[in-house]
């Protein structure tokens, strides 16, 4: 009987922990005001949504973006929206290219300070079928060996590049989250997508190596602190209290029943 109740403890307890992290009630919440985030792919259509609610958060915003003309033309929506010119920091970067992302994040960070929040945003797709399609006269269609080279170098490498410029930045400051922008497309393929699919596949499992390497990197106390809040620990204290004393009821019951 007690080692039921034990177990039905056990679970209630975990379900309850699942549920409030899920709603983000365990985790420390530190205001963005004034912070820099760092959103690549800006000037698309989900970077700039994404803009406008760290910027009505406060933050500072660095946009990097390939297309200048689309970046300057971001900046003005922004504007338009209420946002503080002086709080847009807009940069023509191609995140595909190790060497620029290098460059431009010290360079940042000389200007602005270090980053406390990155936006892994930039993708492209081009829809193009993997193998070309046969016709009376021969082969056609199909992404070229350019195409899938820039989408890989895009949708995968440039996450790498950003990761290892801006990761130790955070770091430094003893601080910082990296938000990674993947897709159902990771776990659901699709004809003509394999490129796409593949590399958010890709980068799903770059963010969880990266959660696994920060963990290990880390003292346990420090990140603790960081991730853990008072109700967590108490929760945690509660069923550890829990544990022991049910174990410990249940020890003595079998020792009366044995002797």
């Amino acid at each position: 009987m007690l080692s039921l109740l034990y177990g039905v403890l056990v679970l209630l307890i975990a379900l309850a922990v699942d549920f409030l992290g899920h709603h983000g009630w365990l985790r420390r919440r530190d205001s963005l005001a004034g912070q820099l985030v760092l959103i690549t792919g800006a000037a698309g259509g989900l970077g700039r949504q994404l803009a406008l609610c760290f910027a009505q958060q406060g933050a500072t915003l660095a946009l990097w973006d390939v297309r200048r003309d689309a970046l300057a033309e971001l900046c003005e929506w922004l504007v338009e929206r209420g946002v503080a010119p002086g709080a847009l920091h807009p940069q023509c970067v191609d995140v595909a290219d190790a060497a620029a992302v290098v460059r431009e994040a010290a360079a940042q960070q000389v200007r602005l300070g270090p980053v406390r929040v990155l936006v892994n945003n930039a993708a492209i797709v081009y829809g193009q079928p993997l193998l070309g399609r046969s016709t009376d006269g021969g082969v056609c269609g199909g992404a070229s060996v350019a195409q899938l080279q820039r989408s890989l170098d895009v949708n995968v490498a440039a996450h790498f590049w950003t990761v290892r410029a801006i990761v130790p930045q955070m770091l430094e400051g003893g601080r910082g989250t990296v938000v990674t922008l993947s897709s159902m497309m990771a776990s659901l393929p699709a004809a003509g997508l394999a490129d796409y699919c593949a590399g958010k596949a890709a980068v799903s499992q770059l963010h969880a190596c990266l959660r696994w390497e920060l963990l290990l990197a880390l003292p346990l106390t420090r990140t603790l602190s960081r991730t853990l809040s008072l109700p967590l620990l108490l929760v945690l204290i509660l069923s550890l209290t829990l544990s022991l004393s049910l174990s410990l009821s249940l020890s003595l019951s079998l020792s009366l029943s044995l002797s």
